[in-house]
């Protein structure tokens, strides 16, 4: 019965070594899956941040005229 369990031990070895060579494969493969989509999501992240940046401009830009017409107004007046 030993016998068998050695032999049975020896044949499943070669085996566990292949499993681990798919395991390993397949983090490699998914982390550099991930860094793909990291770096989709990143630019994505930069495009949003691009729009807003451009939306707050355009009320800001409006704020600073109407702050320049109340001082013309306000030095015409005085």
């Amino acid at each position: 019965m030993c016998s068998s369990l050695l032999l049975a031990g020896n044949a499943i070895e070669p085996v566990l070594i292949q499993m681990k060579d798919y395991v390993l494969y397949l983090k490699h493969n998914l982390n550099a899956q991930a860094i793909g989509w990291l770096k989709e999501e990143t630019l994505q992240i930069e495009e949003d941040i691009s729009d807003l940046i451009n939306q707050m401009n355009q009320p800001i830009q409006e704020t600073e005229h109407f702050i320049e017409m109340l001082e013309v107004e306000s030095d015409l007046s005085t």
